[in-house]
């Protein structure tokens, strides 16, 4: 596993046990194959700087996932040091950033329509299945991450689904993401990554269901006189 050094604005104490893992979606302005050297190059940068002194913040994040299976690593303890802003706060009535509880996982992905690949995911579940017996996070999903909540929910949470993704209108890691599949593997009790070419197969048939459900709605705008491009 690859470390690298964030700027030390990127990251803050934690104060509170580690519950959830946040899983996100890169997309910078790049191709899918330089998303991962991209980002772990912008959370080193000297720029990636917000704010005014002393507090000064900057988007980072614990891990990163390349699309060939590279996973990259902040050279940091996780119990006492949290990101500072990968995914913060959720409006005037939430309770705490979601970074202060949370581990956040980058995905490499270009575009919100970009596929994620076999290998990637097999990296991610053989990464989330140790990072869940370390901190004792269940393999389930959060479907909706309040940051309010009374007690403190514990699993796996999209970005877009917690109150901070929802106020700044976030996407990741989107339709893309294999939700049910991904949660039933983290919980195998196996201890190496899923078979590739069964991943393949579940993405594949997941990528035509997707076209599947695009050609239908294009059909359904031209029965009900909507222009569409069709090419």
């Amino acid at each position: 596993m690859e470390l690298f050094s964030p700027q030390p604005w990127l990251r803050k104490q934690r104060t509170g046990d580690i519950k959830y893992i946040i899983i996100h979606s890169t997309r910078g302005p790049t191709t899918n194959e330089l998303q991962y050297r991209a980002t772990i190059n912008w959370f080193s940068n000297p720029t990636n700087k917000s704010g005014r002194a002393p507090f000064y913040w900057g988007s980072s994040a614990d891990y990163v996932v390349g699309h060939t299976g590279l996973v990259a690593k902040a050279n940091v303890n996780l119990r006492t040091s949290r990101a500072n802003w990968s995914a913060g706060w959720g409006g005037e009535i939430s309770a705490y950033p979601a970074d202060r509880y949370g581990i956040s996982i980058e995905l490499a992905q270009a575009t919100v329509n970009t596929p994620f690949t076999a290998r990637q995911m097999a990296a991610l579940i053989d990464l989330c299945r140790k990072l869940g017996v370390q901190f004792t996070i269940p393999p389930r999903r959060i479907r909706t991450l309040t940051q309010n909540e009374p007690t403190i929910p514990r699993g796996y949470v999209g970005h877009e689904d917690t109150a901070n993704g929802k106020k700044t209108g976030k996407t990741d890691p989107g339709p893309r993401f294999p939700w049910d599949w991904f949660i039933e593997e983290v919980a195998s009790t196996g201890t190496t990554p899923p078979d590739s070419s069964h991943l393949e197969s579940h993405l594949t048939l997941e990528s035509r269901l997707a076209t599947l459900e695009q050609q239908m709605a294009e059909i359904h705008a031209v029965l009900h006189g909507y222009v569409v491009d069709l090419l």
